[in-house]
């Protein structure tokens, strides 16, 4: 219950998990069909200038990255940073062969 005062804290790593709206939430999968609106980004008159840019970096890293190597495989638990605010992968432990 939130009474006069209390403070509210919009928690982002939890937007897109609803179990109820997306199947297996906590997988990561590039085939997932994209949410209604991109809340990482913000929404409306909020909506975040650097959004094309921040999505064209993480193309082209992707791109890099799978020319680069192949037999990649998660090695160990992957640890989330522990805020809501900017959220994301601190450590993602894998092996990988170098593409020759």
């Amino acid at each position: 219950m939130v009474s006069t005062g209390d403070a509210v804290i919009l928690n982002l790593s939890g937007a897109g998990r609803d179990p109820k709206f997306f199947l297996d939430p906590d997988r990561f999968s590039l085939a997932r069909k994209p949410p209604k609106y991109d809340l990482g980004f913000g929404y409306g008159a909020h909506y975040c200038l650097g959004n094309a840019l921040a999505k064209a970096e993480m193309v082209e890293a992707l791109t890099v990255l799978t020319r680069r190597l192949r037999n990649v495989e998660l090695t160990g638990p992957v640890e989330v940073k522990p805020t809501g605010v900017i959220c994301g992968p601190e450590v993602v432990p894998i092996r990988f062969e170098a593409r020759a």
